[in-house]
């Protein structure tokens, strides 16, 4: 008795010890925690059967064997050690196969727990039991041994599936370990128990061999080390190069991701074929590959390869001989690199030494030439000195000719040379700064006025580093009169023949141009972005103004003119058509304002506004006008508006008091100019204060919209005023200085052409008897246009659609009933328009007279409405007078 039982516990201790041996390992993969487990659930099932054969009472055996029910979880982790070893474990098998199985050796375990619940029975080797006749026993046991067959089974087909003899032995060391246990746990565990033949179950006993079995596998042939062929699948799987591996008759037997992914092919479409599919320059007939492998290697031959869809990739292609462990050649593995970008930068440099030497060429040319001319007129002995003489002369006109501004220093920063540009630039003479230092002539300055970090300019930093690289920045600097120029710089360093530091290089580029041309289309972008809600809210806010106006102005009708009421709605009247004048200034915004324009004297439209605006204003003005000053083509109303927010911008930086001056005259722009407009002839009207001025830190946003400095002011001033002359063609420009002023320029197109305007003297007339159609998908404008037209003494039918209005005079024409005027809505929300129907409601009466009607006054439609096939427009809101006028004139007898 005492022998069997130490089997279990002699098993439980090599299961255990292997365990340790195998955890105390460098190595801590998930196989190998797995290979761990298993071997600790078979040492504790080896402990249970030793204490519940030795037990003392059927009791204490019966508790052991209920531990000992864990023996269906060792199944799972055989399973779980199978997929880790043979590599099958994916996504699936993670999150689905091992969970579910787990979960089935829980429940066993359960089951087990169950069926132990009978009296144990006591055999010549200790305790025991007898198999439970019971179904959810064997159901129990054929899921387990199930389990393991699987297990065998994954174990088997990856045994068929390597090449490597080390590897098949590892899995033939762990199949005969398994084998073993297998078939003690089928024999004395099952079978001879069906037989009644009653023998000690040596199922644990054998987990012992199965676990020798593995330990051999580990020590024996590393199971748990990185094999070379492990560490080879990793490089070729992960290399950045091309790979393919190629048998002795010429077909291809691996290829990698990175060659997959170049050329778009699947490993399935090339695994087989020739490498001549996809590597160029190589026939069946060439045997040059064979007579350059005699070397063993081949490194870097150019070549191609094909990609599936047909082009071709420059590649540096290596390849060696590959051969197996007796030393016979096996195969060839090429590797190739994609060389596109290197071959593009071959050219490039290839074209540049080309350039180069073109260069050099017809400059060694030039100088042969001066040379020969110097021999003729000078001596040998000063040959040296004037070469030299004629190169400080070529380099001085060299440097003379080039716009950018450059300045020679030696190593402590002194000045030794500077060109033209440089002194035009800087405002200092080249005697006059040579010998001083650059930070002396040199003045860097802040655009801001903070002075935590002063500005420093590219030569002054490349000194504090000390490095030989060269050094970009970007600066503002002021000449010695005060000038300021936007300037791009590079500073290097002078090294002689020997590396050494003699001296500094600075070269400087006026950006101040390209600065302003950049902030003034970014400028331009800003206005764009306020255009789409300008035009919308016109329309919108127009329309709701139409409705309070006419519903205003019935109310006033129906009370006595002295009535207190009647002045408090004529006051609300006056209120909504001043609000109407702030929907005239979004309008500026819109991408299809086209405000009607005359050609007028800028002197005497100046004259009779600038005091106008000053009437109450603390500030004198000073008018100048330049003589024979141009005309200008405008709109008087939209230009009053930007001469009247100059004005008074100038009159409020002068809160004190002070002088304003109107300066006209004519300008004539030429090539090259900064100003984002036409070369051509101007008017210039300047408009200068003797205020504060603008800090330079908002001096950029003044035209931005909604941005102010002051409280009382909205911030769309100045930008309807730059709106206002950019649609007219021009421009408008600010310079300002601290404590000095401020000045706006203001840049109109000169005009030459004549211009007369056609005077219409034609008497109004009233058409009371007329019968009228109007639409509009306002309900409250129809039914208040309608109350004014009543009150005018006409008949007038209202629809709300372009389709109700078609369906109204179709319906009144079979009446033999005509509308002789119709007014339309130009846009009808979910219906049509008055542009949809205006031309089938012409074709169905010519007669009727139609006027369209906006709340977007500066539509294309309303200002060139006859071009689109109206009689006459007018737009919201419009007061009695106005409707009744339009009606007027579009039914006049001569149009009738």
């Amino acid at each position: 008795m005492v022998i069997f039982s130490l089997f279990s516990l002699i098993s439980a201790i090599i299961c255990f010890s292997i365990a340790h041996l195998v955890f105390i390992g460098k190595n801590k993969t998930p196989l190998i925690k797995t290979f761990v487990i298993l071997c600790l659930s078979f040492a504790c099932w080896g402990f249970s059967e030793f204490f519940a054969r030795q037990a003392e009472t059927a009791h204490r055996a019966k508790l052991w064997q209920a531990i000992e029910s864990i023996w269906p979880l060792t199944a799972v982790l055989y399973l779980h050690f199978v997929f880790l070893f043979s590599g099958y474990i994916n996504r699936w098998i993670r999150t689905i196969i091992l969970p579910l199985t787990y979960t089935i050796g829980v429940l066993q375990a359960c089951l087990d727990i169950y069926i132990f619940t009978t009296v144990p029975v006591r055999y010549w080797w200790g305790w025991g039991y007898q198999i439970p006749d019971s179904a959810l026993f064997h159901v129990s046991t054929t899921i387990s041994a199930v389990i393991i067959i699987v297990g065998t089974a994954l174990l088997v087909r990856y045994y068929r599936s390597l090449t490597s003899a080390a590897n098949r032995k590892q899995i033939i060391y762990i199949l005969i370990g398994t084998s073993v246990t297998a078939s003690c746990s089928l024999t004395t565990g099952w079978l001879l128990p069906l037989f009644s033949i009653k023998v000690p179950e040596l199922t644990v006993s054998s987990l012992s061999i199965s676990a020798v079995f593995f330990y051999l596998a580990i020590y024996k042939f590393k199971l748990f080390a990185l094999s070379p062929e492990d560490a080879a699948g990793i490089i070729v799987k992960t290399m950045s190069d091309a790979l393919i591996v190629v048998n002795l008759d010429r077909k291809i037997e691996i290829v990698n991701n990175a060659l997959l992914v170049m050329l778009g092919y699947t490993e399935h479409e090339l695994l087989g074929k020739h490498p001549e599919v996809i590597i160029g320059k190589f026939t069946s007939g060439d045997d040059s590959v064979t007579r350059l492998l005699r070397s063993g290697i081949v490194s870097d031959f150019g070549t191609y390869f094909r990609k599936k869809n047909g082009e071709s990739i420059p590649i540096s292609l290596s390849w060696s001989v590959l051969r197996n462990h007796e030393n016979k050649l096996s195969g060839i593995v090429f590797v190739g690199r994609d060389i596109s970008e290197r071959e593009k930068i071959q050219q490039e440099l290839q074209k540049a030494r080309e350039e180069l030497e073109r260069r050099i060429e017809e400059r060694t040319q030039e100088l042969r030439i001066a040379n020969e001319q110097l021999q003729e007129k000078i001596e040998q002995q000063l040959k040296f000195e004037t070469q030299l003489a004629a190169e400080k002369e070529w380099l001085s006109v060299t440097l003379c000719s080039i716009g950018d501004g450059v300045i020679t220093t030696n190593s402590d920063g002194y000045i030794i040379s500077m060109n033209p540009a440089a002194e035009h630039l800087t405002g200092w003479l080249q005697q006059d700064a040579s010998g001083k230092h650059i930070n002396d002539v040199y003045s860097c300055q802040s655009d801001t006025n903070s002075s935590e970090t002063p500005p420093v300019h590219a030569l002054s930093i490349l000194m504090q580093e000390s490095c030989n690289s060269p050094i970009n920045n970007h600066s503002t600097i002021v000449s010695k009169d005060g000038l300021r120029y936007k300037v791009a710089e590079q500073a290097a360093p002078i090294l002689d023949s020997t590396g050494n530091k003699v001296g500094y290089v600075i070269a400087v580029r006026d950006i101040t141009e390209r600065i302003v041309l950049e902030e003034e289309l970014f400028k331009a972008k800003k206005l764009e972005s306020i255009n789409l809600l300008a035009g919308g809210i016109a329309h919108d806010f127009n329309n709701l103004l139409t409705s309070i106006v006419t519903n205003l102005f019935m109310a006033k009708m129906e009370l006595p003119p002295n009535e207190e009421t009647a002045q408090l709605i004529t006051n609300a009247e006056k209120a909504a058509f001043r609000a109407s004048n702030l929907t005239k200034q979004l309008l500026i915004f819109s991408k299809t304002s086209a405000p009607p324009r005359e050609k007028i004297a800028i002197k005497e439209f100046i004259e009779s506004s600038v005091g106008f605006y000053l009437s109450d204003s603390k500030s004198d003005y000073k008018l100048e006008f330049g003589e024979d000053l141009s005309k200008v083509v405008i709109d008087r109303g939209q230009f009053d508006q930007v001469l009247n927010n100059l004005v008074n911008n100038a009159d409020e930086a002068m809160p004190d008091g002070g002088t304003i001056t109107v300066d006209a005259s004519n300008f004539d722009l030429k090539p090259p100019h900064s100003l984002p407009i036409k070369t051509g002839k101007y008017v210039r009207i300047s408009i200068s204060d003797t205020g504060e001025g603008i800090d330079n830190t908002i001096i950029h946003r003044i035209f931005d919209p909604y941005f102010t400095t002051r409280n009382a002011s909205n911030g769309l001033g100045l930008t309807s005023a730059f709106a206002i002359v950019q649609k007219h063609g021009g421009h408008i420009t600010v310079e300002s200085t601290r404590k000095r002023g401020t000045v706006f320029n203001v840049f109109l197109p000169a005009s030459e052409e004549p211009h007369t305007e056609a005077i219409d003297q034609s008497p109004s007339i009233s058409l009371s008897d007329y019968n009228i159609l109007l639409m509009d998908d306002e309900e409250t404008i129809r039914l208040s246009i309608k109350k004014v037209l009543k009150h005018l003494g006409y008949d007038c039918v209202l629809a709300e659609s372009g389709e109700q209005a078609l369906q109204a005079v179709k319906e009144h024409l079979e009446k033999n009933i005509k509308f002789k005027v119709i007014i339309l809505d130009l846009t009808v929300h979910g219906g049509k328009g008055a542009i949809e129907i205006v031309d089938e409601l012409r074709t169905i009466d010519p007669d009727t007279r139609i006027i369209v009607s906006s709340g977007y006054a500066n539509d294309k439609v309303i200002t060139d409405y006859q071009k689109y096939g109206f009689h006459a427009a007018i737009t919201k809101p419009y007061t009695i007078e106005n409707l009744a006028d339009v009606l007027s004139r579009c039914c006049k007898p001569e149009m009738i």
